[in-house]
């Protein structure tokens, strides 16, 4: 039996980027857009029913509980929030977030050194 050819794997350049965002450089348009980005995500996800069974009678109150969380790991210096955007129209708009802290030993370390060479415009736009 012949084996199937296949095309060998051609690098294809993603109009996603990736930037850190802190508590300095974080507006409430931003945050706004990544509660907005969490509650539509997670609106239906029964992982979140058991903590919060009425989310969709009460859709601010769902909403508050991810302003929580986000709020708290903006203002953590040990966690990173890493933010996805894709160019909409020429316009950078934020489609998703992670949440990244570290474990284990090197914690101090880690976070000493974030807010410098990180935060740099050379690391902080990182096309995937």
């Amino acid at each position: 039996m012949a084996s199937p050819t296949s095309t060998p794997a051609v690098p294809v350049k993603s109009d996603i980027t990736l930037k850190i965002i802190t508590q300095r450089n974080a507006n409430p348009k931003l945050t706004n857009r990544l509660l907005e980005v969490a509650t539509t995500a997670f609106r239906d996800d029964q992982t979140f029913g058991w903590r919060y069974p009425t989310r969709h009678e009460y859709p601010a109150h769902h909403r508050h509980m991810f302003w929580r969380y986000l709020g708290n790991e903006l203002l953590d210096p040990t966690i990173w929030v890493v933010v996805a955007y894709i160019k909409d129209n020429g316009i950078e708009v934020p489609v998703g977030y992670s949440t990244w802290q570290r474990r284990g030993p090197g914690t101090a370390e880690a976070v000493k050194g974030r807010d410098n060479w990180l935060q740099s415009k050379l690391y902080l736009n990182i096309p995937i």
